[in-house]
């Protein structure tokens, strides 16, 4: 594939160098070329994500692109014509290529929007579904989230008054060693001092 794209962009330089001026007969008119580049861009998309097994590129690729050059009633020698006329003019290609990336980017847009309504619809009816099996069957089964309740509240007074305590009891014994500095100081001076 790598092969590919890099020999598309070789004749895409090569092609360019070589400017004409004159319009050869059987050109593909820009506005149907745009289309019809994106639709092949969008069936290079699409053979790109199949597996990549021997010939599968052959097997589904090519009924593909016929597939696209018939919507566009075309041939295939047709566009390749087309395109090396588009290639000799690149700002004329590089202003077909910016309608192209808009085009596509819409239909992603849409893409992604419709997916996501499929999501939002989904989400909906599984909340629905959940609801109905979550619904209250019994007074009792009303009690014990109340009563849980309860108990983390109670829980969580009983650690607040171990904090304090705990804080409390921090105080205090560090009140208690400040009274022992204050007399082991006290007795010091005294057996230093000499009276």
């Amino acid at each position: 594939m790598q092969k590919y794209i890099s020999l598309f962009f070789s004749v895409l330089l090569y092609l360019t160098a070589c400017k004409s001026n004159d319009v050869p007969n059987g050109i593909i008119e820009e506005k149907e070329m745009i289309s019809l580049l994106t639709d092949v861009h969008i069936t290079d998309g699409a053979i790109y994500s199949l597996p990549q097994i021997p010939d599968s590129l052959y097997k589904y690729g090519r009924d593909k692109y016929v597939a696209v050059f018939k919507k566009h009633h075309t041939t295939d020698d047709q566009f390749q014509k087309s395109l090396k006329y588009y290639t000799t003019q690149p700002d004329r290609l590089q202003e077909m290529y910016n309608k192209i990336d808009v085009i596509i980017k819409a239909k992603i847009d849409s893409i992604n929007q419709a997916q996501k309504k499929e999501n939002d619809a989904k989400n909906k009816v599984d909340s629905a579904a959940r609801s109905k099996t979550n619904s209250i069957k019994h007074p009792a089964d009303t009690i014990k989230p109340v009563a849980r309740k309860l108990n983390a509240r109670a829980r969580i007074d009983s650690m607040r008054q171990a904090r304090k305590l705990a804080t409390k009891a921090r105080i205090d014994s560090v009140k208690r060693s400040a009274n022992k500095t204050k007399q082991a100081r006290k007795k010091f001076k005294n057996a230093v001092s000499p009276q």
